[in-house]
């Protein structure tokens, strides 16, 4: 399994989370996972991270990204909504509640993307794909 290792500076703590800000590498070109990092600008990034090591603000730090996860995490963020939105109109297009088979279609589609990201919130208090800060280079 390949861990992925960036270093970044701890902007923000918040409970056991840290946001971390990034030089954006060349790993970031085309990356699964790149969903879990917002943009700052072309040259750095912010990205929330476990804090299992107590890192404070300022410090700079490694954080290790583990690309299965990444994987993963982009297929449950972004494949799942998709495929219950498909067959949420289709079940509904067929139903064609109140003879209907648009109307159908669409609040069927609403609600099986609505389970869907219920679904997927409820799977993430269970499963962390966050990435990790493992050790702290200067304080």
């Amino acid at each position: 399994m390949e861990i992925k290792k960036e270093r970044g500076v701890v902007v923000s703590i918040s409970g056991e989370k840290a946001k971390i800000k990034l030089k954006r590498s060349m790993a970031c070109e085309g990356c699964p996972g790149e969903g879990l990092c917002s943009m700052l600008s072309k040259r750095y990034m912010m990205l929330e991270a476990e804090n299992p090591i107590g890192a404070i603000p300022g410090q700079e730090v490694i954080v290790s990204i583990q690309a299965e996860r990444e994987l993963k995490a982009s297929f449950i963020i972004y494949a799942i909504p998709t495929i219950s939105l498909f067959v949420g109109g289709f079940l509904g297009h067929y139903l064609k509640l109140w003879g209907n088979a648009d109307a159908s279609a669409a609040l069927f589609s609403i609600i099986f993307l609505a389970l869907a990201f219920l679904g997927i919130k409820e799977y993430s208090k269970k499963f962390s794909f966050r990435p990790v800060i493992t050790k702290i280079l200067a304080k």
